[in-house]
């Protein structure tokens, strides 16, 4: 059973900064200088240096009085967060990267939102990106990345549909850390990933609602000594890792965490129809990260539990729309699962649900025009005229009915 966990009404808030580095001597002096210079300096920071084999050791030394520096064997950034954390004498962790930078009133800004929701138990905010490669401060060359202020409910299904929340951005409990457990020391890539699903289950979760730090974008080398990859390898060496997680997750975890619940209380029994919506959404996610035959299982298996396909209900046709909303890239053999949709629409009585996943894709390929992504623009384009091709009713019917209604409201 899980107890329902909400923040002390009063607790006064102290901050340990957790940085775990690798190899990142140029880069971390900005990121420590925009830490010791907040509005509300932390009241400790913690550096843990992965086993660098570069002068981190002697840009610690020069920060010698400001931050608690130590120094381990090189085993990933995991293990190295789970040597400080546990170090960590404030009330709150908040777990930053070695390369990036904290605007200036950011720990005031975490600590007066979480003061005035004491009902939330930790607080997460967007960030603008720096793809330069001079001046980190450069304003001119930061870009917002925004991320939608979800009721805590929604928070941990949104974090499956696509992470975007970093722990730099996030104010945790130390409790928090104390019962979601330590990182997964397997996990090289996306163990922010797996520890934020842990997190989100079991405590509440609000969107602050500004920017407080600066990602840095830049193409150096990724990940333990182990396993270095390039920039260019990035995306596809953290799927790799993303659909390991989620496959676990979607063995492990109960059915009901797919639809909107209180985190950290019991889960119901759910409902047939709650049954088909759930296996509908953990499909969509599925979808997201690339894992096409278990997306299909639940997809097939949802749409057979639902009764009103006939007239499918909103939360439905936005569930399927979201489903194919992602790159296509991360889509093993995309043309055969257009293919394999259309015929799982029709063998299950739902053609009318058509429309809906080719809205999806179309929103990625207005994504890819945008941002003169070609290759994934045409190959966008190329599952669209395939979905319309194989389902011409249904965006027939669609259209007719659409045509009425405007008809009928004039």
């Amino acid at each position: 059973m899980m107890a329902n966990r909400s923040s002390p009404k009063t607790i006064a808030i102290s901050v340990s900064v957790v940085i775990a580095t690798y190899n990142r001597a140029h880069y971390l002096p900005q990121a420590l200088d925009s830490l010791l210079h907040q509005t509300r300096p932390p009241d400790e920071i913690i550096v843990v240096d992965d086993g660098s084999t570069d002068e981190t050791a002697e840009v610690a030394e020069h920060y010698n009085k400001q931050i608690r520096y130590y120094r381990t064997e090189n085993r990933g950034k995991s293990s190295a967060l789970n040597l400080g954390i546990p170090l960590a004498q404030s009330s709150h962790i908040w777990i930053f990267d070695d390369d990036d930078v904290a605007l200036p009133d950011a720990l005031q800004s975490h600590i007066d939102f979480l003061t005035a929701h004491s009902e939330t138990d930790f607080s997460y905010s967007t960030n603008y990106v720096y793809s330069g490669t001079s001046d980190i401060w450069q304003q001119d060359k930061w870009s917002l990345k925004t991320i939608p202020a979800w009721p805590v409910d929604l928070f941990l299904i949104r974090s499956m549909e696509g992470i975007n929340t970093l722990f730099q951005g996030m104010l945790i409990p130390k409790r928090c850390f104390a019962e979601a457990g330590p990182f997964n020391p397997t996990l090289l890539r996306a163990q922010d990933s797996e520890m934020l699903l842990r997190l989100a289950r079991r405590f509440k979760a609000l969107n602050i609602q500004k920017p407080t730090f600066v990602l840095r974008d830049h193409p150096g080398p990724r990940g333990p000594t182990m396993k270095v990859h390039s920039v260019h390898q990035r995306s596809a060496i953290q799927l790799q890792y993303q659909q390991r997680i989620f496959r676990l997750v979607r063995d492990e975890c109960p059915l009901a965490i797919y639809l909107p619940h209180e985190p950290g209380t019991d889960l119901p029994v759910l409902t047939e129809t709650e049954h088909g919506l759930a296996l509908l959404q953990r499909s969509c996610i599925m979808f997201r990260q690339g894992l096409t035959n278990e997306a299909m299982m639940d997809m097939k298996d949802g749409l057979d539990r639902l009764n009103e396909i006939e007239q499918p209900t909103s939360q439905v046709k936005s569930i399927l729309s979201k489903a194919l909303d992602i790159g296509p890239w991360r889509l093993p053999r995309p043309y055969s699962l257009i293919i394999n949709l259309s015929f799982t629409l029709k063998a299950t009585g739902a053609k009318s649900l058509a429309p809906s996943i080719a809205r999806g894709i179309f929103w990625t390929l207005q994504r890819s025009l945008h941002t003169h992504q070609w290759r994934a623009a045409m190959r966008s384009a190329a599952m669209l005229c395939l979905a319309v091709l194989l389902n011409a009713g249904s965006f027939s019917h669609a259209l007719m009915r659409s045509s009425s209604s405007r008809i009928d409201a004039s």
